[in-house]
């Protein structure tokens, strides 16, 4: 049987595009407010680790130099970003293929648990003693609000606990990344914001905007985005391999091995959604392969985030449009590498 499963998804996977469709959210938070550009107080979050991937503590204002469009700018550095109040949407695909996400819940599974278990405990561990208000996302080929901003971490562990598969077709994940966008313009504007998104690498569905132009409403914001991501059908051969006995994936013939390895690599090819936007905005894109590796993700973005340096600086009057960010270091570790948001958008528009 699982080697018909997985041959039968191989061969899908190849020759059957997804198709789009369905109906949008109705009930979307307004659009927020674009500022003028003398009002734009752009934050910058500023990763700084070196080739091994360890974070590089330390700095000071004078190890950074800021510039847009090639030109320095005077800014200011927050050296203790567990200080920060922060506003934290979690978007959580429940349609599609994320019905892997939510296998056996409550019961014992393939890889030490349902993948999602345990995602409102994780949430609140980073949370930590920050002043936090958090809300609930959930998506397939519709989004919807599961729970509006709250200070309250026992409602969004209840929530997140008990999300389930919707059965639906859809993963709209750049319909969700917008819906984010706009649902923190309700937020209380004081606060850093940032989305964990948690879907597929691929978007299906979304009808409510096209990845160019969501682009550019992020870069006139200041929201972080981390993509925590995985790739159906490598979980599910992850899976259906682990919950096999040795003898029967010995007897997985060599036809279905070599389709299955096509597959991923056409899969890996596909264009990844949400991956610029989290870049782009200085977060980054995780993959996860069960839950061991889900669960390990969220304990390396709290201790990230904790480790952040945390740039801002008043836009320059300079012209509307994109405008490019360079954070660079001076006095700092020859292999330090800098991770932050690559511009922001100003707009002419009256505040």
């Amino acid at each position: 049987m699982a080697r018909k499963i997985l041959l039968t998804a191989a061969i899908i996977s190849l020759c059957v595009p997804w198709l789009h469709g369905g109906e949008a959210e109705e009930n979307v938070p307004a659009e927020p407010m674009v500022f003028h550009v003398k009002s734009i107080d752009v934050l910058v979050p500023t990763l700084v680790t070196n080739k091994s991937g360890e974070i590089v503590h330390g700095l000071k204002p004078e190890n950074f130099i800021v510039r847009v469009d090639g030109k320095e700018q005077p800014f200011n550095l927050n050296e203790s970003p567990d200080s920060e109040k922060i506003s934290i949407i979690v978007a959580v695909q429940v349609g599609g293929s994320a019905y892997l996400l939510f296998e056996n819940r409550r019961k014992e599974a393939w890889d030490s648990g349902c993948i999602l278990d345990g995602l409102g405990t994780m949430v609140e561990n980073f949370v930590g003693a920050m002043d936090a208000e958090i809300a609930v996302v959930a998506f397939d080929s519709r989004v919807s609000l599961v729970q509006d901003f709250t200070g309250n971490l026992s409602i969004v562990k209840e929530k997140l606990n008990t999300l389930e598969g919707s059965g639906d077709s859809g993963a709209a994940v750049l319909d969700a990344v917008d819906y984010a966008f706009r649902l923190f313009g309700e937020s209380k504007p004081e606060r850093r914001h940032i989305l964990f998104l948690i879907s597929e690498t691929r978007d299906h569905k979304s009808k409510t905007v096209k990845a160019e132009a969501l682009d550019e409403k992020l870069a006139a914001g200041n929201i972080q985005i981390h993509s925590i991501a995985f790739k159906p059908l490598q979980l599910e051969v992850l899976r259906d391999l682990k919950s096999n006995k040795p003898a029967q994936r010995d007897n997985i013939s060599q036809l279905e091995m070599i389709i299955i390895g096509v597959t991923i690599g056409v899969n890996a090819l596909a264009k990844n959604a949400p991956r610029p936007l989290a870049e782009n905005m200085g977060g980054e894109q995780i993959l996860f392969f069960g839950k061991n590796s889900f669960d390990s993700t969220f304990a390396n973005l709290a201790n990230q985030f904790r480790n952040t340096y945390l740039i801002s600086f008043q836009a320059p009057d300079t012209d509307p449009g994109f405008h490019k960010i360079q954070i660079r270091l001076r006095n700092a570790p020859k292999d330090a590498i800098v991770r932050s948001r690559s511009g922001y958008m100003a707009d002419s528009k009256k505040e």
